[in-house]
């Protein structure tokens, strides 16, 4: 089985000269690197604000410097969507380049939202990440006839995911058809162990971590069954230096030597938000590179 190479999501929403980003620009910089499946680069907005600032319900306050997102009133979702709209536009610019590159659409999750904003209006930070997930849940049913895949971004797991993670989920995905994949990140000061578990429990397909900035969760995973492909975090982004392609060869190597099949794309371990963009374009240039050489030395 071919590894896919995709990112996780945002790509740098300026260039060198500081000028904005377009998401066509964002998408034609993943097609000329050769990554797999593609997302529409994030470029507007951080995967907060894409959403906070589109759905009902919630404000934004801003004072000395400080912005702070609050559920104010009942949640509401607009009518033509919050990201739908860029899908189309991604959708259409493959298309246009007859590019055969699939497009996985990135939701910020609904545990993350609620995290991130201050809740006066629900009764509970449940009651607020369960009305955020009916809402994401409905730009997910119209989202799957544009896209191939989902991506489910949690990072607010890294504190541990909340005891009402599996009710959460499955109205999250409550009719959802494409496959799904769930990001999340690890926190080794956590029980590992038990926080992986409960996250290979909840309704996705998919799990992706950042597994190059914490291998620990390899050996957790090794430690019990689970029935999710993975998708590979192998290049860091928190850092400033590049790997080089063979460095990223051999970890995805050395993984695919424990979970072989199991292993269903590469990526880096976070978002590209922060990089310039000759750095962004180099790692997912080294991601294809690594992969390709893998793929070459297993006969794939």
């Amino acid at each position: 089985m071919k590894i896919l190479t995709s990112v996780i999501g945002s790509y740098p929403p300026t260039d060198s000269n500081g000028r904005p980003i377009t998401l066509e620009q964002a998408v034609q910089a993943q097609l000329d690197v050769g990554i797999d499946v593609i997302t529409d680069g994030q470029t507007t907005g951080d995967m907060i604000d894409i959403f906070a600032g589109k759905i009902s319900g919630i404000e934004l306050h801003e004072q000395n410097g400080r912005r702070q997102y609050e559920i104010a009133g009942e949640l509401g979702r607009p009518a033509d969507g919050i990201i739908v709209p860029d899908q189309r536009r991604a959708k259409t610019y493959l298309s246009r380049k007859k590019s055969q590159a699939l497009l996985k659409g990135v939701v910020t999750g609904p545990y993350t939202l609620a995290k991130a904003c201050e809740n006066n209006y629900y009764g509970s930070e449940s009651d607020a990440a369960l009305a955020l997930a009916e809402i994401l849940n409905a730009e997910l049913l119209e989202m799957q006839d544009i896209i191939d895949v989902v991506q489910i971004d949690e990072p607010s797991f890294y504190n541990g995911a909340p005891d009402y993670a599996e009710n959460l989920f499955m109205e999250l995905t409550k009719g959802v058809k494409k496959e799904i994949i769930l990001h999340a990140h690890a926190n080794k000061n956590h029980d590992l162990r038990a926080e992986v578990r409960k996250v290979a429990g909840l309704p996705v397909q998919v799990l992706s971590y950042d597994f190059t900035a914490n291998p620990q969760i390899f050996n957790v995973l090794r430690g019990f069954q689970f029935n999710q492909a993975i998708s590979l975090g192998c290049v860091r982004t928190d850092v400033s230096y590049l790997p080089d392609v063979d460095a990223v060869k051999q970890r995805i190597m050395q993984v695919c030597g424990h979970f072989g099949d199991k292993i269903k794309y590469v990526t880096p371990d976070c978002g590209l938000r922060l990089k310039t963009q000759d750095s962004a374009n180099k790692i997912m240039r080294r991601l294809v590179q690594a992969r390709d050489s893998v793929c070459r030395a297993q006969g794939f």
